[in-house]
């Protein structure tokens, strides 16, 4: 399947990820609190483990996404490390080691609620010097990462921005700006963006990438919404979708075919370590188009992976497809109800600045025929009410069982009915169906013209 950036067709659903970001160690330190200026305290614990870019390649490869490391690697003890961890994950390796660097690393200091902060010094993990990527086939089925760390350093980010924007049609080309968004050099982020179809940050990159720019100096702009921040990179992307992850709050995605970003909530956790969630995401959703889900449904499945991997120590946290279909039906059947009073306040802001999302939790198969003859309908103008608009902008709706998965398409059957009356509307159905369940089943519907 393919989908249209510019005049050029590429891949929607990719068979392999060639990942072109940047595997280091991360040093662990949970502290009750950052230091003062010039102070010291202890670390209740420490670890040393494979981190950075290893993260996402991680959270992808445990979705069942076949994936390579293009980056570099050392040698030394902190090459020794990412090896092994690429090892244990089945991740190939596309170059051979490094033999006059080690792989670089970060301290990574948690604070008890989950929050991060890192110290980083770069190794060999940076490829650099003219044509260094041109060596590294990728081709059409391929999916793409492009990290901002790589694009940021003045060594490394001419060689991988030319070879990323030159990437041949039938690449899925995914770009992650990372924390060093607003140090990338316009020269090396203005080609990425060009040619990128997906690219994805978190609210404050997102706000320093839309409001700021690239490579601008001075104090970080004012805060932005992360809904505003998708609409404004849209606009600014040749092609390119966007995701701007809000944190617990999940992510909000937007399209080339609307100007009006799509929130897709995230099942609401208590997050011990948020190190590598943002990661996870990214890998989870790359996976997930390469299941075939549409981008929203692939969305949700990234988030539920981000919520799954905060309430777990450590860096590379993301589950197994096995583990997160586990997990998501405990997770759903004891999430918090909500009472009769309506959307809070954070929830009325978002309805009103983008297309609204309904989850409908189904245990019975006659839920099908009930969603799609009676439910939609209502949703469509509960949540155009909600919002406090005059027609709903569209709507997704997401129905998931407690089976044991396996569900197919069949011609004349239940599934196919239900796909035929939501293709009538101009909507889009997408089955995702493991082993082991659960089904779930994303319907987007457009709203009224």
């Amino acid at each position: 399947m393919t989908m249209q950036n510019g005049a050029v067709l590429r891949t929607e659903s990719p068979r392999r990820l060639v990942f072109a970001g940047e595997a280091l160690v991360d040093v662990v330190m949970r502290v009750p609190a950052l230091p003062e200026r010039g102070g010291d305290l202890l670390a209740s614990s420490a670890e040393v483990t494979a981190g950075g870019g290893f993260n996402v390649m991680a959270a992808a490869a445990r979705q069942g996404l076949p994936v390579l490391y293009a980056g570099g690697h050392g040698t030394g003890p902190w090459g020794d490390v990412i090896r092994a961890a690429l090892d244990a994950e089945g991740i190939g390796l596309l170059r051979p080691r490094d033999a006059c660097r080690d792989t670089g690393f970060d301290v990574a200091l948690v604070e008890p609620d989950g929050e991060r902060t890192f110290v980083t010094r770069l190794g060999a993990e940076m490829v650099g010097g003219p044509r260094s990527w041109d060596t590294v086939a990728a081709g059409p089925g391929d999916a793409v990462y492009v990290s901002g760390y790589g694009l940021a350093a003045a060594e490394t980010g001419p060689a991988l921005s030319a070879w990323a924007a030159a990437l041949p049609p039938g690449v899925l080309l995914f770009m992650d700006p990372g924390p060093l968004a607003a140090q990338i050099p316009a020269a090396a982020l203005e080609p990425v963006l060009a040619r990128c179809d997906w690219l994805s940050c978190n609210q404050r990159e997102g706000a320093l990438l839309a409001f700021q720019g690239a490579g601008a100096a001075g104090p970080e702009p004012s805060p932005a919404g992360p809904a505003e921040a998708a609409r404004v990179l849209l606009a600014r992307t040749a092609g390119a979708c966007v995701i701007v992850r809000a944190g617990a709050a999940g992510c909000y995605v937007a399209r080339r075919e609307s100007p009006d970003p799509v929130y897709v909530p995230a099942p609401a956790v208590t997050a011990v370590d948020t190190t590598g969630a943002g990661d996870a995401h990214s890998g989870v959703f790359l996976a997930a188009l390469a299941d075939g889900l549409a981008p929203l449904a692939a969305a949700a499945r990234a988030n539920a992976a981000a919520a799954f991997a905060v309430t777990r120590q450590g860096p590379a946290t993301a589950p197994t497809r096995d583990e997160l279909a586990a997990w998501l039906p405990a997770q759903r059947a004891c999430g918090p109800a909500r009472g009769g009073g309506g959307l809070s306040p954070s929830s009325r802001w978002a309805a009103a600045r983008c297309r609204p999302i309904a989850t409908v939790r189904s245990v019975l198969p006659m839920m099908i025929k009930r969603v799609s003859k009676t439910l939609l309908p209502a949703i469509l103008i509960t949540t155009g009410t909600l919002a406090g608009c005059t027609a709903a902008a569209g709507v997704v709706v997401t129905v998931t069982d407690d089976g044991a998965g396996g569900a197919r398409v069949t011609d004349g059957g239940g599934l196919a009915g239900l796909g035929e009356r939501v293709r009538t509307v101009d909507g889009r159905i997408s089955i995702d169906s493991p082993a082991g369940g659960p089904t779930v089943i994303t319907i987007e519907l457009p709203g009224r013209p």
